[in-house]
């Protein structure tokens, strides 16, 4: 149990304080100009050094090993990511020619757009199209162009059925049975039979007697021109670079480029009906992220510091306190900003938020001042007397508020995360500023409001004791029913989770967000993708292989299969297939008529050597048995098919036969800016399988991949890492910040058990909230968690003003209407601040503004329950108070007053209207 009693300069913060305030009293004035003063040169160097970061990059920590291969591709591909331009339509057609507009709209505007990749020309490549066949491709194809030749020149009896048939049966005869030249022939004599049987049954029906494998023309497909188009064609994409704003903070990077391709996506679709277009992409989704938390930010602000005001006003019973308040604020937040500009220069995604966390924080200072004045006010001190006593009393509770609270953030500069330490040092510093600026500012700002003003009365604080009798007449009761409620909200632990998702972060009605969910479920290809560098093409199609045969990975893009790296014996076999398209003529000559008995004499004898095979016994005694008339000529016709349709395939290799190997210039700059590197490194890109947004399927997809390519990166892997790695460092800064802030406490109060006690409420109130959480399926997130350090600042802020209040009662406690008010005012201010946030658009910003708020009631709850109860217990045997008569206020020691001057004729007024008011003493 706390001692019975300790003095009320307890505290080693209250004579200092006391003597700040002494000197900031003496001349108000100047303290006030001197105050704007900084507040103008701060401003002046924010609006001039301060920018913003609109990249997720910039949260990461560089020296990081998962960083540091992200900076390697940067270092070799450039920073620019494409933006995405969905094309939606029900015709295929309809949506390339949309697709053809929206191009040519886009390279006429190259001061914007650069790099426009609308579709895949490879008309040059083309021509070379043989030099891309894999070595097993080749090989069989330089067969297949090797028995062709003998036709070519002349011979073209051998490709009769008859001669096929016949060439066949000598091979089988004179190879013995475990040759593997036999297996080829087989495979032959099986089309051949089979397109026999289909001319026979069927004169309309072909069946093709060549190699199946159409292994060149599946190559030559890959070459064809064709759009980026999933969905069976109605859904289209434009790949796109916006070109950066020179001289702009870099949240304005893209701003302009953005807003001029909307303004182009709006003309084209209005030129194409049935079609919708919109833009997606990093950059975008990026760029919408900043803008949207920025115009939330700005206007829930403006919302937080009106209703900040209201509750303030409705409180203390007027609007000068409050404004004198929000004023004091307000000059603490400009040299916060200039603090924020000379410390770090930037804010981010994540630090943006922290003029909410200035606000809901910083005006709980001079609430507690304020309501610590209008006390001492009301117990017939003067204006300076009642400041001075109030800064001996009330500052060290206000300044040890404010430096938990900032060293809660500060200590985010001992975990890895880039963003959090920058939130940390940004946030804890405009604290501690503000709590500095709410001791230095707000005294002499009150004394040059009130000093006019003596003869009116001070404002009451509105009574709220009628609250606090629960607690007064029921403590056990109380303390039971509190536990009981947060045990409850224990079990809601088991329910709560972390979503890593960040796409869930954003405003879900945005575009951008609403098409990468149609990429993913209409396409299987998220804006997101990993990156594998590879330094040559062997390696690259090595790698490519081995990615495409894992689960977790859709598939894959690279270039590096257009080029090719031609050795010798390569090309000797493309010199053969050259030699021999080079003879194919325009059409064949008409072949011999097929004789349908030698056919089947041809049959039999093959079938001796087949004993296996008896459908070619049946075969050849179905031409026998069939009208020697229709046979020949269904067979004879057959034939000739066939021999039209070799001399077209090899018509159709020869327009591929360009002896020159692909080069790098066959290639259009589109595709090369995006796959290889400034110094030849080839790019192969690895699409997830499914929802890459998803942790469980975002963790196997970068699993899988790094058990491929060690070094992979790209907006997946970094996103993992760094998911994890702001988990464990929030873990790891609440831990910190728990310590620092408890050692705070103790330096304040300056005994071990009272300190204890004021962490208890905080403890009870954090369970309490993440219990709630989980009952009401509010995940955490990277968004919502930074709160974290200013819900324990708010907590132990609320134990130490109780506490103080309690040190400073002699006789049985009852919880002092103005402290009570304080406590209370504050906590609602904050919520109204920080509940503003939940009218956001932004998601993230939203959960924020729901943690926040959910958490501070419960520790308002917590500390003005569980801490006013025990202490009623603990001082039942004291005498009751005397209520509700003013509790006597002893001033400071003469040394730390100010001395006021010679009674004024007002003085003397309010002293003959009030006697009990304390004289001002002569010098």
């Amino acid at each position: 149990m706390p001692a019975e009693g300790m003095p009320h300069d307890a505290s080693m913060f209250a004579r200092p304080l006391a003597w700040v305030s002494r000197h900031a009293l003496a001349a108000p004035r100047r303290a006030i100009l001197l105050g704007v003063f900084f507040a103008g040169v701060a401003l002046i160097t924010a609006g001039l050094g301060l920018g913003f970061r609109t990249s997720r990059l910039d949260l990461l920590n560089p020296d990081s090993e998962w960083n540091q291969r992200w900076i390697a591709y940067l270092d070799a591909f450039g920073r620019e990511d494409d933006a995405v331009i969905v094309v939606e339509g029900a015709d295929p057609a309809a949506v390339q020619a949309t697709i053809d507009d929206l191009a040519g709209e886009l390279t006429d505007h190259d001061q914007y757009f650069s790099s426009v990749f609308a579709r895949v020309e490879l008309g040059r490549l083309r021509a070379k199209g043989l030099h891309l066949l894999p070595a097993d491709q080749l090989a069989r194809l330089e067969g297949f162009a090797a028995n062709a030749e003998p036709i070519l020149r002349g011979e073209w009896q051998n490709l009769t059925l008859n001669g096929q048939l016949q060439r066949i049966a000598q091979a089988l005869e004179f190879l013995p049975p475990d040759a593997p030249q036999r297996q080829p022939l087989i495979e032959q004599l099986e089309r051949l039979t089979s397109g026999i049987q289909g001319a026979l049954a069927d004169p309309g029906e072909y069946r093709t007697p060549w190699p199946i494998d159409h292994a060149e023309a599946q190559e030559a497909d890959k070459l064809a021109d064709r759009y980026l188009v999933a969905d069976e064609g109605r859904l289209g994409m434009v790949l796109v670079k916006l070109v950066p704003e020179s001289g702009t903070p870099r949240d304005a990077d893209h701003h302009q480029s953005l807003t001029k391709l909307r303004e182009l996506l709006k003309t084209v679709e209005e030129r194409h009906d049935n079609v919708a277009l919109g833009v997606t992409g990093m950059p975008v989704l990026e760029h919408d992220e900043m803008h949207t938390s920025q115009r939330d930010m700005t206007w829930t602000s403006l919302l937080s510091s009106i209703g900040v005001g209201a509750c303030f006003w409705a409180a203390f019973g007027g609007w000068r306190h409050a404004a004198l308040a929000m004023a004091a604020l307000g000059l603490s937040m400009c040299w916060a900003f200039g603090y924020v500009t000379l410390a770090v220069g930037h804010l981010n995604l994540l630090s943006v938020s922290f003029a909410s966390v200035l606000i809901g924080q910083g005006i709980d200072f001079g609430i507690h001042y304020v309501a610590g004045y209008l006390r001492a006010r009301h117990a017939n001190l003067n204006c300076v007397d009642a400041l001075t006593h109030t800064s001996n009393t009330i500052g060290p509770g206000i300044l040890t508020g404010g430096l938990t609270t900032s060293v809660a953030f500060c200590m985010t500069l001992l975990t890895d995360f880039t963003g959090l330490r920058e939130l940390g040092m940004i946030a804890g510093g405009g604290i501690l500023i503000c709590t500095v600026g709410a001791l230095l500012l707000l005294p002499p700002l009150i004394r040059w409001s009130d000093e006019s003003r003596q003869v009116q009365k001070p404002p009451q604080i509105v009574p709220m004791q009628f609250l606090t009798w629960p607690m007064h007449r029921l403590p056990w009761l109380t303390v039971v029913l509190l536990l009981g409620f947060t045990t409850f909200c224990g079990f809601g632990l088991l329910r709560l989770r972390y979503d890593h998702n960040l796409l869930n972060l954003q405003s879900q009605g945005l575009e951008s967000v609403m098409l990468e969910h149609t990429l993913i479920e209409r396409a299987d290809r998220s804006v997101w993708f990993a990156l594998s560098m590879c330094s040559s093409r062997e390696e690259l199609l090595a790698r490519k292989k081995q990615f495409e045969s894992l689960p977790s990975v859709s598939h894959t893009e690279e270039i590096a299969s257009l080029l090719s790296d031609d050795t010798p014996q390569r090309e000797q076999a493309l010199s053969n297939v050259r030699r021999v398209v080079a003879l194919t003529p325009e059409r064949p000559p008409q072949l011999l008529a097929a004789d349908p008995v030698l056919i089947a004499q041809l049959l039999a004898q093959i079938h001796t050597r087949l004993p296996n095979s008896p459908e070619l016994g049946d075969l050849a005694r179905q031409l026998v048995a069939s009208p020697p008339g229709v046979v020949a000529h269904r067979l004879s016709n057959y034939q000739q098919q066939a021999a039209v349709e070799l001399v077209d395939r090899l018509r159709e290799l020869r327009e591929h036969a360009d002896p020159s190997p692909p080069r790098v210039e066959d290639l259009p700059r589109t595709l090369t800016d995006r796959y290889i590197g400034a110094q030849g490194q080839l790019l192969l890109k690895v699409y997830a399988a499914g929802d890459v947004w998803d942790i469980d399927k975002l963790a196997l997809f970068v699993h899988d991949t790094e058990s491929v390519d060690a070094q992979i990166t790209g907006h997946p892997i970094q996103t993992y890492y760094a998911s994890s790695q702001m988990q464990r460092s929030y873990l790891h800064a609440g831990i910190y910040a728990f310590l620092a802030m408890l050692i705070a406490v103790i330096v304040d109060l300056r005994r071990l058990r009272p300190s204890l006690l004021a962490v208890v409420p905080m403890f009870m109130g954090l369970v309490q909230t993440f219990g709630l959480l989980g009952w009401l399926g509010i995940p955490l997130n990277a968004a919502n968690m930074i709160v974290l350090p200013l819900i324990f600042g708010i907590g132990i802020d609320d134990g130490v003003h109780l506490l103080h209040d309690f040190f400073h009662q002699r006789r049985r406690y009852r919880l002092d209407n103005a402290t009570f008010v304080a406590v209370l005012l504050t906590s609602v201010t904050t919520m109204v601040g920080f509940g503003s946030l939940i009218l956001a658009q932004h998601q993230g910003l939203r959960s924020l503004g729901q943690v926040l708020t959910l958490g501070v009631l419960c520790c308002l709850i917590s500390s003005t329950s569980l801490l006013p109860a025990l202490f009623v217990i603990w001082t039942a045997r004291r005498e009751p108070a005397e209520m509700p008569e003013p509790e006597p206020i002893t001033l400071p020691s003469p040394a730390l007053r100010l001395d006021a001057a010679e009674p004024s004729a007002a003085d003397r007024l309010v002293a003959a209207r009030e006697p009990n008011r304390v004289r001002p003493r002569r010098r």
